[in-house]
């Protein structure tokens, strides 16, 4: 894994969205504003199943329950387009650790993440993991740190001048890597673990995000907006 840094990035720049590139040596992220889906959720609910209608209702939020339509509709829709299906034909399923992913073998990679306002879509040929938090200027982070964070990074953190950026730096790196194995959350509490090129990029202001693929692949990244107009 890339050696964890507390370095300033320059702002992401998010392109619009182009018909899709082949995803051999392409690594993909979709970034949606869910505010821009309020009151769409008749259009958003037409690309998802009976079933995950259903879970979007045992959210007691609403909040809560439009960052699932978002990201699962969304998901649908950019799979659909890779595929050649309808968005609530595409065959998914749950693999045993809990990650979802395609019933049949296929070239396309996934996962999502969503956080406040933003729900993030990743697609590659290979596996892939994302992660975007929002930041908390309430949370302790430095009591999360002590519990999570392996020697190294507790270091990294206390010598930091812009401790709470980095503690979210390392966390959504940390959390980008546990996405990618699909092993649960038991595997990220320590950044020994090998294997992945892990990478943070720019959102919005106020949050942070990271993603990890392996370390053997060198793919194009691109970062495109997704617009809520492709979904009605």
């Amino acid at each position: 894994m890339a050696p964890l840094a507390a370095t300033r990035r320059p702002a992401q720049q998010w392109l619009a969205l182009t018909p899709p590139l082949p995803l051999t040596d392409t690594l993909t992220v979709y970034r949606i504003p869910t505010a821009a889906f309020a009151g769409l959720e008749h259009h958003l609910d037409a690309l998802l199943t009976p079933t995950e209608q259903q879970r979007t209702a045992r959210y007691a939020h609403y909040a809560d329950q439009l960052r699932f339509r978002v990201g699962r509709a969304g998901l649908r829709y950019l799979l659909g387009q890779r595929l050649g299906l309808p968005p609530a034909a595409v065959p998914l399923c749950l693999s045993r650790f809990g990650k979802p992913q395609l019933a049949e073998p296929a070239c396309v990679h996934f996962n999502v993440a969503h956080s406040g306002e933003w729900v993030l879509i990743a697609l590659a040929a290979r596996e892939i993991g994302i992660d975007v938090e929002v930041q908390a200027p309430e949370l302790d982070f430095a009591s999360v740190a002590a519990y999570r964070f392996s020697t190294t990074e507790q270091q990294l953190l206390a010598q930091s001048a812009q401790p709470q950026a980095t503690f979210y730096q390392i966390w959504t790196q940390m959390e980008a890597r546990t996405k990618a194995t699909g092993t649960g959350l038991s595997e990220a509490t320590t950044s020994a673990a090998t294997g992945w090129t892990v990478r943070s990029f720019g959102v919005a202001p106020g949050y942070s995000a990271a993603l990890a693929y392996p370390i053997d692949w060198q793919p194009v990244i691109q970062f495109r907006s997704l617009d809520a107009r492709l979904f009605i």
